[in-house]
This record gives C-alpha cells, sequence and structure tokens, in this order.
C-alpha cells in the first residue's frame, strides 16, 4: 500500500499564518503586522485560529477552538464573503 504524497500545506509550519494557502477574498483578513514579536506557542495558536476563523477549516488534527455553535456563524460569514460582489471582483483581477 502507497502512502498518499504530502500536500505543500501539510508541510509548513503554521500554515495559518500564511496568506499564499487562502483564498483571495480571504486573505485580508490575515493582516497581522505583530508576527515577529510573538512566541512559537502564540504562533501556533494564532495559526490554528487562522485556519478557523479565516478559512473555516476545523480538519486539522490540533484542539478546535471554536465551539461547535460558533462554527455555523464562521460558515455563514465564510459563505457570504465568498457570494460578495466586491470579493468576486477581487478573485478576477489579475494581481
Amino acid at each position: 500500500m502507497s502512502k498518499m504524497p504530502k500536500k505543500k500545506r501539510d508541510m509548513v509550519k503554521n500554515v495559518g499564518l500564511k496568506k499564499e494557502f487562502f483564498a483571495k477574498h480571504k486573505r485580508e483578513l490575515l493582516d497581522v503586522d505583530y508576527l515577529n514579536k510573538l512566541t512559537n506557542k502564540e504562533l501556533a495558536w494564532l495559526s490554528v485560529f487562522f485556519e478557523e476563523y479565516a478559512g473555516a477549516r476545523f480538519n486539522h488534527p490540533k484542539k478546535k477552538l471554536h465551539k461547535p455553535h460558533h462554527r455555523k456563524e464562521i460558515y455563514n460569514n465564510n459563505n457570504s464573503r465568498a457570494r460578495d460582489i466586491y470579493n468576486k471582483f477581487k478573485k478576477l483581477r489579475l494581481d
């Protein structure tokens, strides 16, 4: 039985802090200018937070920060950002 090749996302440390792993309409939520002042533990926590809150991804192996009743709100916010005409325009631009 062969193992599945690892994704680039799986090989990066603190993937929730890297803008290139998020869709264009989610990247503006990752505007954090104080990352160099945080410890490794705080960076790991913030990475998980952004994966859940901005990315609406709850399939990571770490402890989930948001409770199930808050996840519906996160999914709704994510869906409304995807439907927004301004964000649809940002997806089409060739930056």
